[in-house]
């Protein structure tokens, strides 16, 4: 059994369920914290999301590496069964509004203080929500 530690439930590690909850966490840290709010702030402001001083040709390698990382959740979700039906739904969403937002970042690389309206990340977080939501729904159903 595996703990995971945000919502303190218990899944079968390996199962479904417990794949999903990694896939949950990546988007969050690995897609959102290391990656999309930095460079908002970055383009906006010239720092991290934090304030601190960030060197945006690490946060865009990095970013680039977890891309490689999605296009594994990728397969794995569109190749879940029928009942997460709901759970396909909004990762094509929101699998999408990645990487409308990753190709933006390539064609036009951020700069520090500047505006680009092209790099909004509102529906990116509505989409993130919402499969954070189903996914830790889904969790607390299967205890």
């Amino acid at each position: 059994m595996k703990s995971l530690a945000s919502n303190a439930n218990v899944v079968e590690e390996g199962s479904p369920e417990d794949k999903l909850g990694d896939i949950r966490n990546f988007v969050t840290s690995d897609i959102w914290n290391s990656g999309f709010i930095d460079v908002s702030n970055f383009i906006r402001r010239g720092t991290g999301s934090t304030g601190e001083t960030l060197d945006i040709d690490f946060t865009m390698e990095r970013l680039a590496k977890s891309m490689e990382q999605k296009k594994e959740y990728d397969e794995y979700i569109n190749g879940l069964g029928e009942e997460y039906a709901d759970i396909k739904s909004v990762w094509t969403k929101l699998s999408g509004e990645i990487d409308k937002l990753y190709e933006h970042l390539k064609q036009n690389p951020p700069k520090a203080n500047t505006t680009d309206e092209g790099f909004d990340t509102a529906l990116f977080q509505q989409y993130s929500e919402a499969f954070r939501d189903d996914v830790t729904e889904l969790i607390s159903k299967k205890q």
